[in-house]
């Protein structure tokens, strides 16, 4: 199988997308780098989509679960000092990610993070009744943070570096979701995608 770079690279910026190739490890590949970006690529987009889809079940499923990450610690790096009222959502996705599985791939979405901030804001007195739902709100941001990393090789490459995304399991969507809402009991209905 011969990779066209330029598809992979398009096709993989959206979470869910059908048109992200399957990593083939036996497929021809031009360069060792060539394999090492194409299943990055590859696996990076997996990674957020069973995130996406970790959030979607449990919003479906218990939408007060996804608010409880949602609320601001005294300290947390994701908040301006001065507006204590308004959190990023990324406040919201960190809460998430230290809850989620411990693995590389996890911290190198928070050190993505730290670096590639989000400017949107929720009221941290109304999560409740946030318009959009703050599931909304992260399902954007996941998907920010793909485009960002599939676009900025700098990005992509700090987010792979390491081995974190070639060398280790993806958890699935399943995992996260039992990890994130320990309530939900079996979640073997769930699709995984990893």
């Amino acid at each position: 199988m011969s990779v066209d770079a330029t598809h992979l690279d398009e096709d993989c910026r959206a979470i869910n997308s059908t048109k992200c190739a399957a990593f083939d490890p036996k497929g021809h590949y031009l360069t060792p780098q060539w394999y090492y970006g194409s299943y990055n690529t590859w696996s990076i987009n997996q990674f957020f989509t069973a995130w996406s889809a970790a959030i979607d079940a449990i919003a479906k499923g218990n939408p007060s679960t996804i608010n409880s990450y949602a609320q601001p610690a005294d300290f947390d790096s994701f908040t301006a000092a001065n507006n204590h009222n308004q959190a990023s959502i990324d406040v919201a996705l960190n809460n998430m990610i230290i809850q989620a599985p411990k693995n590389p791939q996890n911290a190198a979405l928070t050190a993505v993070l730290k670096t590639f901030k989000s400017f949107t804001t929720y009221d941290t007195t109304k999560i409740d009744t946030a318009d959009p739902p703050i599931s909304t709100l992260l399902q954007i941001r996941l998907e920010q943070v793909l485009k960002h990393l599939e676009t900025d090789i700098e990005s992509f490459l700090n987010m792979a570096a390491g081995g974190a995304f070639s060398t280790a399991d993806i958890a699935s969507s399943a995992e996260l979701t039992k990890a994130l809402w320990p309530e939900s009991g079996a979640v073997a209905h769930i699709e995984t995608s990893g």
